[in-house]
C-alpha cells in the first residue's frame, strides 16, 4: 500500500502540533495536528514553517497499521567480517 500526501494547504483545526511523549527530548520529531475536515496533517518539528503533508484518516489509519504489523520493518543488514 502506498500513503502519499494529497495537499500541502490544509491548515490544523488549531494551533495544537503535537508529537510522540517518546521523542520529547529529541530534535528530529514529526509533528501532527489534526484539521478542520479530519485529515491528519505532519510537519517537522525543526522547520514548522515548511511544507505540511496532508493525509486521509483512513490512509492515516492504514499506514499505523502496516507499522503495527511490521510490514514497514527495516531488513536486516549482515556486516561480512572485515579481518
Amino acid at each position: 500500500m502506498r500513503f502519499s500526501p494529497t495537499s500541502k494547504t490544509d491548515r490544523p483545526l488549531s494551533r495544537e502540533w503535537f508529537k510522540s511523549s517518546r521523542s520529547l527530548s529529541q530534535s528530529n520529531c514529526l509533528e501532527m495536528a489534526i484539521s478542520h475536515d479530519g485529515r491528519v496533517l505532519i510537519r517537522d518539528s525543526k522547520n514548522p514553517d515548511d511544507a505540511t503533508l496532508s493525509y486521509s484518516m483512513s490512509a492515516w489509519q492504514d499506514f499505523l497499521e502496516e507499522i503495527k504489523s511490521g510490514a514497514l520493518s527495516r531488513p536486516r543488514t549482515v556486516s561480512a567480517d572485515t579481518d
